[in-house]
């Protein structure tokens, strides 16, 4: 089934189309080459609230005009990165028994899920997940949704643990220097 085809979830579709769109507004206002001093829309956000962090945010991005190789090489990374998360979920799914869910909705319910685990209310998402995760599956007419936020999260700490086992290996190989202070001294005279 498509997203389309499911009732439930067209608000949220339209949603998601909307945000999308205002984030190629936003690169496109971004990558466009204004002449110095004439960009309209830093006028535009000096008249908003909170000016100072709007024009920060913007410069912020402004500032990789000019590499636009860095911006989509970072684009496709991370496109790359949340297809490999989206079938670990989808994954994790079919192992929990949810056979009928298609690639298609669980590619459109991951990403809604981890936006709200960024919420800042505990650590590493864990609870707010699980109710976002329990949420949008039973939107798309599933149960079991913080189970599979459950299992998500041991298969993402046994990857994080994997990355540790390097980390303990050569951490005694390496040493802080003494004199560090000079020696970031002396190449900063180079």
């Amino acid at each position: 089934e498509l997203i389309l085809s499911q009732e439930r979830l067209h608000s949220l579709a339209w949603i998601i189309v909307a945000l999308f769109g205002g984030t190629v507004i936003f690169y496109s206002i971004v990558l466009f080459p204004f002449k110095e001093g004439r960009d309209p829309f830093l006028r535009l956000f000096q008249r908003l609230p909170a000016s100072k962090f709007s024009i920060k945010v913007y410069s912020a991005f402004k500032s990789y005009q000019h590499q636009k190789t860095t911006l989509f090489l970072t684009l496709f990374l991370s496109i790359g990165l949340h297809t490999l998360i989206a079938l670990i979920f989808f994954q994790v799914t079919n192992l929990m028994g949810i056979k009928e869910m298609e690639l298609a909705t669980q590619f459109f319910l991951m990403p809604i899920g981890l936006i709200t685990v960024a919420i800042p209310i505990a650590p590493g998402g864990i609870g707010v997940g699980h109710a976002a995760f329990e949420s949008l599956y039973q939107l798309a007419g599933f149960s079991g949704g913080a189970d599979i936020f459950n299992l998500f999260i041991i298969v993402q700490l046994g990857v994080f643990l994997l990355g540790g086992i390097p980390y303990f290996l050569y951490s005694s190989n390496y040493q802080i220097p003494k004199n560090s202070e000079k020696m970031f001294e002396e190449e900063a005279e180079k």
